[in-house]
């Protein structure tokens, strides 16, 4: 079943070896490990780890969308470590992975609070964090939907429609094949969950 699959880090290394330089495979494994000590007694609600949706929003960056941007595939790793209890901060993931791997997980973190908001508009990830940050976020958004109805804390047609309402409805139009691939995936799974 997909919600107990994880991208190990083997797999990780053998689809960024030949993409990347040693240092920034180095650099991508060693997000890979940060992550997999931060998330290591962190759980879902369908008893499978964090890690695992971590990795599996890591994979849909590098497989389904062809990403070859190590800020990116360094942010899919973490992009829930300022809002998890773990005891990263900006300075640990600045000094280790940039500037911009920090911003693009900072927004994605105030995107995630607001978006548990009654008065999200959705609009201000993608003001803040561009293209970059919604790709991102529309990777973890397929993941969810993908495992969502193994998870006993999220009601599957709300948190949809709140998905279509917010991030699909409003970008219909951004002309960004890998955005337009992730709305049509998280539609087709949507789909799925309304039959």
């Amino acid at each position: 079943m997909y919600y107990q699959t994880f991208l190990g880090k083997d797999e990780l290394f053998q689809r960024i070896a030949k993409a990347f330089e040693p240092a920034i495979v180095n650099r991508i494994i060693s997000a890979y490990e940060l992550a997999e000590t931060a998330y290591s007694n962190h759980y879902r609600a369908d008893s499978m780890p964090v890690f695992y949706h971590i990795t599996r929003v890591c994979k849909i960056v590098i497989d389904e969308l062809a990403i070859i941007d190590p800020d990116l595939i360094i942010a899919s790793l973490l992009h829930d470590v300022f809002i998890s209890k773990t005891d990263l901060n900006h300075n640990i993931i600045s000094f280790n992975f940039g500037y911009y791997v920090t911003f693009l997980i900072d927004a994605l973190t105030d995107d995630a609070i607001e978006f548990k908001n009654s008065n999200y508009d959705g609009k201000n990830l993608l003001e803040v964090a561009g293209e970059d940050g919604f790709i991102i976020r529309l990777s973890e958004i397929l993941d969810e939907i993908r495992c969502i109805e193994y998870n006993n804390e999220i009601l599957p047609i709300p948190y949809y429609t709140k998905v279509i309402k917010y991030y699909l409805h409003n970008f219909n139009n951004i002309n960004n094949e890998k955005i337009e691939y992730l709305i049509e995936q998280i539609k087709k799974e949507g789909n799925r969950l309304l039959q």
